[in-house]
C-alpha cells in the first residue's frame, strides 16, 4: 500500500502519512526489509 493510497483511506493527507511512517521508523516501531520495489514493512513491538 502507497502513502498515497494509506492517506486517502485514513482520510489524511499525502504528507500527514510521511511524516507518521517518518516517526514509526525513527522510533523502530517499523522495520523496511528487501529492497524497495519488492519488499515489505515489518511492524514491531
Amino acid at each position: 500500500m502507497t502513502a498515497k493510497v494509506l492517506a486517502a483511506s485514513l482520510g489524511l493527507t499525502q504528507r500527514q502519512v510521511q511524516r507518521i511512517l517518518a516517526k514509526l521508523k525513527e522510533r523502530n516501531k517499523i522495520i523496511r526489509h528487501g529492497a524497495s520495489k519488492n519488499g515489505y514493512w515489518e511492524v514491531t513491538d
